[in-house]
């Protein structure tokens, strides 16, 4: 577990007073990339994917040094996620509603993916919307594609139906190498009843699904299934996005233009 994840029976309350287990080290983000607004940890290149809302993405180390940085094209990009398998990256476009995907060798776009707005003919995502926000990809070898994503939608109000404040699920066709066009449909909801869900990382190991809500300036932790285990307090800004590497360290993105690396406090090294 990457902190305590206690299910919570009592109702939630705000400001809360726990805060996450993790000690501020320093901002990283020396180079000043413009508006980080998602990042990952890639796994095999042992580096940091952040991407930023003008369509800019760059690839840096655990320190902030950047080892490759392209503007893609003119697009607001929310967030950012990988297959641990393929090393391939996939940016979540608000707005456009739909997902990109990147070879991270020379941050070049290979597909694209048009997300369904619609659930058994209901809509959940609406045209003019907040929009997608964040997204991590879930690894499941007995998948047909590998895997599938959660996409967040940034929702400001939890009754509006057609908008919702929510997790989505979505099967992507990844290995349909011949579509470079394709089409993402919905799968499942998960509905936190939390407002502003601004970033999202799912860890393997645990099973865990991890969600930053901006306005309450906090990370919740859920099952696979979607319930709710435990909210701490998010110290910061504007957080928009969140990952972890392999050691343990945690790295927020914040769209007012730093990427906070924490200490877990307990860990000596």
């Amino acid at each position: 577990m990457l902190f305590g994840c206690i299910k919570n029976s009592s109702s939630t309350t705000f400001p809360l007073k726990n805060i996450i287990p993790y000690k501020r080290l320093k901002n990283i983000n020396y180079s000043k990339f413009n508006e980080p607004s998602g990042i990952c940890h890639h796994i095999s290149r042992k580096s940091l994917i952040v991407v930023g809302d003008e369509g800019d993405i760059c690839e840096m180390d655990y320190n902030g040094k950047i080892l490759q940085k392209k503007h893609l094209f003119n697009s607001d990009f929310e967030g950012v996620t990988h297959n641990p398998s393929t090393g391939l990256i996939y940016i979540a476009v608000e707005g456009e509603e739909k997902i990109i995907e990147i070879n991270p060798a020379g941050l070049t776009v290979t597909r694209e993916f048009i997300l369904s707005r619609q659930l058994n003919g209901e809509t959940l995502l609406k045209v003019g919307g907040q929009g997608i926000e964040a997204i991590t990809f879930v690894p499941n070898s007995s998948h047909p594609h590998g895997g599938t994503f959660l996409v967040a939608n940034q929702s400001l109000q939890l009754d509006s139906k057609d908008d919702i404040s929510g997790i989505i699920e979505y099967e992507i066709p990844l290995n349909n190498k011949k579509v470079k066009k394709g089409f993402g449909k919905i799968i499942r909801v998960i509905q936190p009843y939390i407002i502003d869900l601004t970033g999202l990382y799912y860890e393997m190991s645990t099973k865990l699904i991890y969600v930053i809500s901006e306005s309450t300036n906090t990370l919740s932790c859920l099952s696979r299934a979607g319930i709710l285990l435990n909210v701490q307090a998010l110290p910061g800004q504007r957080q928009e996005g969140i990952t972890f590497d392999s050691k343990g360290y945690l790295y927020i993105a914040q769209d007012s233009g730093q990427i906070i690396k924490y200490k877990p406090i307990n860990q000596v090294n």
